[in-house]
């Protein structure tokens, strides 16, 4: 007998609301087989091969004595494979297979059983040997090592930190004070000595100093790196920027120009300034001085629609960007591009789309998101567990620090609304809150599912499993025996919360998503002002923080993606519980 196993058709990354999706996937590859012998609960990990896209990599479990395990990937590329991997008496076992698609929207299916009786052979192929993954080997060079779980021996290496600090020369422990424009360098890197050094100074220049000293010329922002090698090979590099203010002072924070085009001015998007006119204003977010009584291209009031700003207008089912001319018309001189920013693209209002983050087919509506068509796609439940965190605000090169015993839950259902959702913890306790709290009394595994019904009369159920590890850290499968742990909570949160207080954001872009190079994010608001921006990764670390500054009416901003792995992470425009946070997915 099957039993049932969650299906997964979100994509996942190596790693956080998806709001503009990308094309519908054009294969399905269905992965099944059977485990004989097991006869207790049995782990599977499923991972695409190299080349296959989008790439998967997660775990089910298989309840005892049914020993059946069956997933439905959906593939873009021709061709994709799969390696699966389960324990079995304390040994790895691999299988692989490939499958080739022959046309568009084609089905294939690849069966991969295990056997988890009698002997297994350890590493050395020794039926029920003792050199199993974990333990002591001796690599063919006579290094000590450890086997790896593809039964590889793995030279126990120490590993090796680049750390550096940069401070004003001369100043005070509270960082007051001291000789203008000269920068020392406090090096903390860590390793097994003795360490070679190898910097990157700000203007170019190299140094194998473990502490080299810098003076700077002129104000700007500048970068600096270390790389370092110690005793054992190990290698580690660390970069950071510092910004130099127009008297010397040395800083190593956040970093912006103003409109005046001054080094972490004052002058932002919704401060006051004077128009050459001699009328008082504000800054709009392009840096234009709008006096307060104009009246934009949009009808706002101080709006930044503003001639010469960029727009974009609706017609015979594309989407033109242009620029508004000196009276107020949308000048797109033919430019037209798709809801994914493609020239000319097929992604237009009307056309199919799938969102990723919910599975659901639909359609581009005139605003480009992506509407899920209920009549023909029905609901669906759906949630993402990640671990809490919380941002640094103290820390002026940015950061997250995981939140130990706490897991925040990502309401993803979707479906005709109104909704009605029940919660079952696994426990033996459950909800009929949408986005619920709820403490566990030990550190899992637990069975968490939600069972959802839409205004259609459409209901659909999904599970995970959720636990935690000795650290108090999200960890996907079942502790091992004998480890003892405290409980932890978890909180369910809506798919896009947008409880940004009096800043209203509406209508919320993201394009295109998945993103290889530039993201592009637009909403509107009916004030203006500064809030951080930041994109996090799933393991809650900050690695892009900005402050954004916003106008009233229209807004728009572009970042580079370039930089990120591939992978899954969040946008984050706020803080705390201010905060609007929009998944998308890096290629």
């Amino acid at each position: 007998m099957r039993t049932a196993l969650r299906t997964l058709t979100f994509l996942l990354g190596t790693s956080a609301s998806v709001l503009v999706a990308y094309a519908q996937p054009l294969y399905t590859l269905i992965v099944e087989g059977t485990i004989t012998g097991c006869t207790t609960l049995q782990q599977v990990n499923i991972a695409s091969t190299p080349g296959s896209v989008p790439s998967y990599n997660y775990t089910l479990e298989v309840a005892p004595n049914a020993c059946f395990y069956d997933t439905i990937l959906h593939f873009n590329s021709p061709a994709a494979g799969v390696v699966v991997t389960t324990m079995c008496g304390g040994m790895v076992l691999t299988a692989t297979d490939t499958a080739s698609f022959n046309g568009v929207l084609d089905t294939a299916t690849v069966v991969l059983n295990f056997n988890c009786g009698g002997q297994t052979d350890d590493c050395l192929g020794v039926p029920g040997g003792t050199a199993l993954p974990g333990t002591a080997c001796t690599t063919f060079l006579g290094v000590p090592g450890t086997w790896s779980t593809d039964c590889v021996c793995v030279a126990n290496t120490s590993s090796c930190n680049a750390c550096f600090t940069v401070s004003q020369t001369g100043a005070n422990p509270n960082g007051t004070g001291g000789t203008p424009w000269s920068m020392s360098i406090a090096n903390c890197s860590t390793g097994n000595a003795p360490f070679t050094y190898q910097w990157w100074m700000p203007d170019g220049s190299a140094s194998n100093s473990a502490e080299p000293n810098f003076i700077f010329s002129m104000e700007g922002v500048y970068g600096i790196c270390l790389t370092i090698a110690d005793a054992s090979g190990c290698t580690s590099t660390l970069c950071d920027t510092v910004m130099v203010d127009s008297l010397g002072g040395i800083y190593t924070g956040t970093f912006y120009y103003d409109c005046n085009g001054v080094l972490n001015g004052p002058a932002v998007a919704g401060t006051p300034c004077t128009t050459p006119a001699g009328v008082t204003g504000i800054w709009s977010a392009n840096c234009a001085c709008i006096a307060n009584t104009l009246t934009d291209c949009e009808g706002v009031v101080g709006g930044p629609a503003m001639p010469g700003t960029p727009c974009t207008v609706m017609g015979g089912g594309m989407v033109f960007t242009g620029t508004w001319s000196n009276n107020c018309v949308c000048d797109t001189m033919g430019v037209a591009t798709d809801c994914l920013g493609i020239l000319n693209g097929p992604n237009v209002p009307g056309a199919p789309c799938q969102n990723p983050a919910t599975g659901l087919n639909g359609y581009w509506d005139a605003n480009c998101i992506c509407v899920a068509d209920t009549s023909t796609t029905g609901c669906q439940a759906g949630f993402w567990v990640f671990q809490a965190y919380e941002v640094d605000s103290l820390n002026p090169n940015g950061g997250a620090t995981p939140i130990p015993y706490e897991l925040w839950v990502w309401n993803l259902s979707s479906g005709l609304s109104p909704f009605q959702f029940e919660w079952d913890f696994g426990d033996g306790t459950s909800s009929f809150d949408p986005y619920p709290t709820h403490v566990y009394g030990n550190d899992g595994p637990y069975n968490l599912c939600l069972t959802m019904s839409d205004a259609a009369g459409c209901t659909s159920t999904y599970c995970d499993s959720i636990s935690i590890d000795g650290d108090g850290l999200y960890w996907g499968l079942a502790p091992q025996d004998g480890e003892v742990r405290n409980g932890f909570t978890i909180n369910v949160l809506n798919q896009l919360p947008t409880a940004v207080e009096e800043r209203s954001f509406n209508e919320p872009r993201l394009w295109p998503n998945p993103v290889i190079d530039a993201l592009s994010i637009s909403f509107r608001s009916t004030v203006s002002g500064n809030v951080p921006l930041s994109i996090i990764d799933l393991n809650g670390r900050v690695l892009l923080q900005d402050n954004l500054a916003y106008a009233r009416g229209a807004n728009r901003i572009d970042l580079s993606a370039a930089q990120l792995a591939p992978g899954l992470y969040v946008l984050r425009i706020g803080t705390d519980a201010n905060a609007m946070n929009i998944r998308f997915v890096k290629h």
